[in-house]
């Protein structure tokens, strides 16, 4: 008996996914207690990263922000957060405000303002790179949440790849249900 169930850890959280909300909006909002560690922060070439660059629709020359957040409670790694923003866009960025919050500077301190995102969720094996982060997990799977952030005036400035531990991810959303009426001719 319970031979091949998986308990699912009970601190789930639930994040909206149909939501723009940073974490640390989350982590405030819920009363969570998770702490940010900065573990890549950097500048790269649009070009080191086809798929990024292809997503921002950035040129060769263009140079984007790199960072890597992970999310931890008890030393214990629960979301990897791996971005990247255009420099043109947020050419000011530290890493003390990506410990923080990069959407209340964006929001804040530079007055642009944050609009909608294109999100895909998918469930993939972990690479070496996740398996550095969170140590060795059963199963070997992260959710992994895909998106492209746009600003108001329709940009294109940041490509987030957000991975949980696939057992500790819930996946929450508000549908409503519209119905095709027939269009009646006049």
């Amino acid at each position: 008996r319970g031979k091949g169930s998986v308990v699912i850890y009970e601190g789930i959280i639930q994040f909206p996914i149909s939501e723009m909300i940073s974490f640390q909006e989350i982590n405030n909002r819920l009363g969570l207690d998770y702490e940010t560690v900065v573990e890549v922060f950097e500048v790269i070439n649009a070009e080191d990263e086809p798929i990024v660059q292809h997503a921002l629709e950035l040129n060769n020359h263009d140079k984007l922000w790199h960072v890597i957040r992970t999310r931890q409670k008890n030393n214990k790694v629960h979301i990897m957060d791996e971005d990247y923003f255009v420099c043109k866009v947020i050419p000011k960025l530290s890493k003390e405000v990506a410990s923080h919050s990069i959407y209340q500077y964006i929001e804040n301190e530079m007055n642009v303002e944050i609009s909608y995102s294109n999100k895909s969720i998918t469930f993939e094996k972990m690479t070496e790179k996740e398996e550095r982060y969170f140590g060795h997990l059963d199963p070997l799977y992260t959710a992994t949440v895909r998106g492209i952030v746009h600003l108001s005036n329709a940009e294109r400035f940041q490509y987030n790849i957000s991975r949980h531990i696939a057992t500790e991810f819930k996946f929450v959303d508000f549908s409503r249900r519209v119905l095709n009426k027939p269009v009646i001719d006049q």
